[in-house]
């Protein structure tokens, strides 16, 4: 009968088991890393959806407050389109608060005016308060003519790169929204709409 060395057999046992060990602790690391870095783009993601649908909301009010105050309908919102970008201000005063637009010449990752502080929990462009990591700007383009040309599955309306002040029907707005991934890498939403002069 041959009797084998059982010190050995065991040593190997437990550096195997010791090894599924940490390739166990390793991958639920990775797996909890990757889904804290999943939840953080998901909540910035939904925060500058937000704000982005906000500066859009926004433009739509200064439209309705223009036609119930019995003005044209584009009052306080640009006189001339083209490349056109805009930051929305909210500012508050003793009689009251209301929202401005403000020109800026900056492309978006570039545009220091464009960035959002926050403000006793107010997302807002002065910089009085917390810098929050969003920018976001509005670009405005004129809509010359209402006919809009089909072709195949697009749907566009006539002018949309001209300035046409006098024969303008509407609005091509884009609202955009960038912050930085924890990985530095630029992240956008944006949001198109369009607002008409239909009363």
């Amino acid at each position: 009968m041959i009797i084998r060395d059982q010190k050995g057999q065991g040593f190997m046992e437990v550096i195997v088991a010791f090894g599924i060990m940490i390739m166990g602790i390793v991958s639920i690391l990775i797996l909890t890393s990757y889904n804290l870095t999943a939840a953080d783009y998901g909540e910035k993601r939904l925060i500058a959806s937000n704000l982005a649908r906000e500066a859009l909301e926004i433009i739509r009010n200064v439209r309705d407050s223009n036609w119930l105050a019995g003005k044209d309908w584009d009052t306080g919102l640009p006189a001339v389109s083209g490349d056109n970008r805009q930051i929305v201000k909210f500012s508050e005063s003793s009689t009251g608060s209301a929202y401005t637009l403000e020109k800026v010449v900056e492309d978006l990752p570039t545009c220091d005016d464009c960035l959002l502080y926050v403000v006793n929990t107010i997302f807002n462009h002065v910089d009085t308060g917390t810098p929050s990591g969003f920018r976001r700007q509005v670009e405005f383009r004129d809509i010359c003519d209402e006919t809009p040309l089909v072709e195949g599955d697009a749907f566009e309306y006539k002018s949309l790169t001209q300035s046409c002040v006098e024969d303008r029907v509407g609005f091509d707005l884009t609202a955009r929204v960038i912050w930085y991934a924890s990985n530095g890498d630029e992240k956008e939403v944006s949001i198109q709409d369009r607002i008409f002069d239909w009363r």
